[in-house]
């Protein structure tokens, strides 16, 4: 039973008085994922959305088992007698208390340490201008001549090798375009900005983004301006209140997860670059397909609810609108939670998979999408999932056509991740 860290930290073995320590309760925005080491062992990481430490646990295969029991209800007892009976060995209480303790330091565990840190840094957001850039300097180049030359030697090379939609779509009312790190996805980006280049003019661009790190609320609005190398782009605040206000629920409590979420970022610094005169509303979503079941009546009201309140302000608004939809397609390996490394064979029925859910966009047909995700429980971890539902329901029925189509290789254990560009009109 090991637990590795990358940087040792100073740790105790003393557990606090909290009910946390006799029932543990691990918190939501982390995502695990796996890593086989040069001795051969496969680790699964904790990687914690929030970032709220600079630290990075990995955990061995055991412990991480242990971690469906840290949901508040099974005592450090229970959660012991659950090791004997998978194991078949004695997991000793000095062992799982400073298990515990390792995760309440990294603020892995829901308990009064970690709100109290979630408090600070809402504190901290809302003080700031606008929405801070996280990737610039590594995903694309801060400097803005540098990214400016980078973005229009994209376009130049989608005009020379691209497929090019020759039907005089002028009239484009929303794209699909990846949200994978630009340095592995560019191309696939600028299909979609190219054909919007010689679209109609926009005045909003809603931006519908994924929520990585995961939202309760299914979906976090937030009225902040998104800084750019470009300079910062404009958020329509007055829709933000007013699609809030419509709701029952505060789509904007959860609006810390823009602080660090990617994937309306780079939508930005395209828009930015390549339009004038328009706003955003910028809009994260995260749930799975399991938000229409029967069981979950309640997920399913707060999406009809949220959705219905944009669609009714923008119905209300009297310039052109334009969705954006960022998102990825399937995420398979061991990076992302599969227990072997992907083979050709398997590779061929993730695009198998995804040329079917493109086709079901392409044709509008909301109902085949849902029924591909749910037919094989999303096996293949679909990214995009939320935002493309969300883009279904708030775009009128339109004809999609698919321009690009590609896949990324993300570690030496060929995890891989697929995405595409679309436009509809």
């Amino acid at each position: 039973m090991t637990i590795k860290r990358i940087h040792t930290l100073d740790y105790t073995n003393e557990l606090s008085k909290d009910d946390f320590t006799v029932y543990p309760k691990l918190r939501g925005n982390i995502e695990p994922f796996a890593s086989q080491a040069k001795d051969g062992n496969v680790y699964i990481g904790l990687k914690d959305n929030l970032e709220l430490t600079g630290e990075q646990l990995w955990l061995s295969q055991d412990l991480f088992y242990l971690l469906q029991f840290f949901d508040g209800s099974h005592s450090c007892l229970e959660i012991r007698s659950e090791y004997m009976k998978k194991f078949g060995k004695i997991l000793y209480e000095n062992r799982l208390h400073e298990f515990i303790n390792i995760l309440d330091k990294a603020f892995l565990l829901e308990n009064f340490k970690y709100s109290k840190k979630l408090e600070q840094l809402r504190t901290e957001y809302r003080k700031l201008p606008y929405r801070q850039m996280v990737c610039a300097g590594s995903s694309y180049p801060n400097d803005p001549v540098n990214l400016a030359d980078r973005f229009d030697q994209l376009i130049e090379s989608v005009k020379s090798n691209g497929i090019l939609i020759n039907h005089n779509l002028k009239n484009i009312n929303a794209i699909i375009a990846p949200h994978i790190d630009i340095r592995l996805g560019g191309s696939t980006f600028a299909h979609s900005y190219y054909h919007l280049l010689h679209s109609k003019p926009v005045d909003l661009f809603v931006i519908l983004g994924i929520g990585h790190s995961g939202i309760d609320n299914l979906f976090a609005l937030t009225d902040k301006d998104f800084n750019t190398p470009f300079g910062v782009v404009q958020t329509d605040t007055n829709l933000v209140n007013e699609i809030n206000n419509r709701c029952d629920i505060d789509f904007l409590s959860e609006e810390l997860v823009h602080r660090d979420e990617h994937s309306i970022e780079f939508q930005t610094l395209f828009l930015k670059h390549f339009f004038k005169n328009f706003k955003i509303l910028p809009i994260l979503c995260s749930f799975n397909h399991s938000v229409f079941n029967a069981s979950t009546k309640k997920q399913t009201a707060i999406f009809r609810s949220f959705t219905d309140s944009v669609k009714s302000v923008l119905s209300e608004f009297s310039g052109n609108v334009c969705f954006i939809a960022s998102v990825d397609l399937a995420h398979v390996g061991l990076k992302y939670g599969d227990p072997e490394k992907p083979d050709h064979v398997y590779l061929a029925n993730v695009e198998r998979n995804d040329r079917e859910i493109l086709n079901s966009l392409a044709d509008f047909d909301q109902t085949k999408f849902q029924k591909i995700i749910s037919s094989n429980d999303d096996k293949y971890h679909i990214c995009g999932y939320s935002a493309l539902t969300t883009l279904m329901e708030l775009l009128s029925p339109a004809k999609g056509f698919l321009l690009d189509y590609n896949y990324a290789v993300m570690d030496e254990n060929k995890s891989t991740v697929t995405f595409a560009s679309m436009i509809f009109g």
